[in-house]
């Protein structure tokens, strides 16, 4: 069995896997995602996905599609009564860079345009949660955006073609899910539990 596909099944289940304590924590009532947010995120990653399998995709691109599953979860509870719908500047640039990132696509024929973009917005999309974990870092839970750090990482060693379609996205995905990691984690040790 090739070991690139053990990696990346791997990747996926640990992404799977992320989702667990978030979902947790939402029926708990822990945490309350803003439906718009993870709308972005999952318009985003339909569009990466995409742009992936355009470009020639390889077995990074199993997280990528697992991390999609799990932000759709998590959209899916925030419509259904456990989230809030508010919006603001940044939500609405994260959507128009995504529409960008589609109408350039189809323009120039260039998948990687739409991945550099769709990590653009994803980034913006991504802001609000990094101030929330800086700020209130008892909001998030730690343990899953370890879990899809880790999983992002697994899928960059697991893929075959070592070229920036391939790599972009699930790079940017580690660092973005290390980072909220790292600032809920370092968080809870310096801010009292509310």
């Amino acid at each position: 069995m090739d070991w690139h596909l053990i990696v990346a099944v791997i990747s996926a289940s640990l992404c799977f896997g992320s989702v667990i304590p978030y979902v947790r924590d939402i029926l708990y009532g822990t945490t309350r995602p803003n439906a718009v947010t993870w709308f972005l995120w999952l318009f985003i990653q339909a569009i990466a996905i995409a742009a992936q399998i355009h470009a020639g995709a390889s077995w990074s691109l199993v997280m990528v599609i697992a991390d999609g599953v799990t932000i759709g979860i998590v959209f899916v509870l925030s419509v259904i009564g456990y989230g809030y719908t508010s919006y603001d500047r940044t939500d609405l640039f994260c959507g128009l860079v995504g529409v960008l990132a589609i109408v350039l696509w189809v323009v120039t024929g260039n998948a990687l345009v739409a991945l550099v973009l769709s990590v653009v917005a994803d980034g913006c999309a991504a802001f609000p949660t990094l101030r929330k974990a800086y700020k209130d870092p008892w909001s998030e839970n730690p343990t899953g955006w370890a879990f899809t750090t880790v999983a992002a990482l697994l899928a960059i060693i697991s893929t075959t073609r070592f070229d920036t379609a391939n790599l972009l996205f699930p790079a940017y995905l580690a660092v973005v899910n290390g980072l909220t990691f790292a600032l809920a984690f370092v968080g809870r040790k310096t801010h009292p539990k509310p």
